[in-house]
């Protein structure tokens, strides 16, 4: 019966989690094509397609494989590290791809300069902290980190639309960088993780390889539903 009630209290914060960010993005995605207009929403538009594609990528099917290779490695004193590591290790790796991504596919494009700026959030992504509050059912405090990065972005469009001043591509993807990297602060200080990565880090590395052969089948299946869904 304990295991039941879990299951469902972790089911209901993620809906909350989901549910939340759904709303806030519904409206505030209709206020923004208000305000900039046909053309220039349709450059936000693309350059926010680019920047999940790069989401996608950075995750990587790493949070599930990481959930349970936790599980099973616990006891170590450095597992925490070790699977932090990973992940942050690669949102680096995505960042130097998007970073070619800007330089080459879109070089003298419209949407380059604010792809910049989005650059931040793929870096220091919250979500790199999601495989450790949800193998400890630590729901509140990833709805604390979720909901303070869709808070701080919405606050901050709303004062952007409200401004008499217009409101520009480049204000919005500033402002996304911004939030994405405050909620990772606070991810970092509600995990409180201990990091061991300049004592051990051959160890480390051959553990992100290993998590990394692990997540690729998970990864492939997630890009086929995600060409086939876009």
């Amino acid at each position: 019966m304990g295991i039941l009630r879990s299951k469902l209290q972790s089911g209901a914060i993620l809906s909350v989690i989901m549910l939340t960010s759904q709303i806030v993005n519904f409206f505030i995605v209709n206020l923004v094509a208000n305000k900039l207009g046909l053309e220039d929403f349709g450059r936000l538009s693309i350059l926010l397609q680019d920047f999940n594609w790069f989401l996608f990528i950075r995750d990587f099917g790493m949070t599930q494989i990481l959930i349970s290779w936790y599980h099973l490695h616990s006891s170590s004193k450095d597992s925490q590290s070790q699977a932090l590591f990973s992940t942050c290790t690669m949102n680096v790796m995505t960042a130097f791809l998007f970073m070619a991504y800007i330089f080459i596919i879109r070089n003298d494009h419209p949407n380059q300069e604010a792809l910049w700026w989005t650059l931040p959030a793929v870096i220091f992504n919250p979500s790199v902290f999601d495989w450790l509050l949800m193998a400890h059912k630590q729901w509140w405090r990833l709805f604390i980190i979720r909901f303070s990065q869709v808070s701080i972005y919405s606050l901050g469009a709303l004062w952007f639309l409200n401004s008499s001043e217009p409101t520009q591509i480049i204000d919005l993807t500033q402002l996304l960088g911004i939030s994405y990297t405050v909620s990772f602060v606070l991810g970092f200080i509600l995990t409180k993780v201990r990091l061991t990565w300049l004592i051990d880090l051959s160890q480390h590395i051959k553990i992100f390889k290993e998590i990394l052969t692990q997540s690729t089948p998970i990864a492939i299946g997630g890009l086929v539903a995600f060409l086939y869904y876009p």
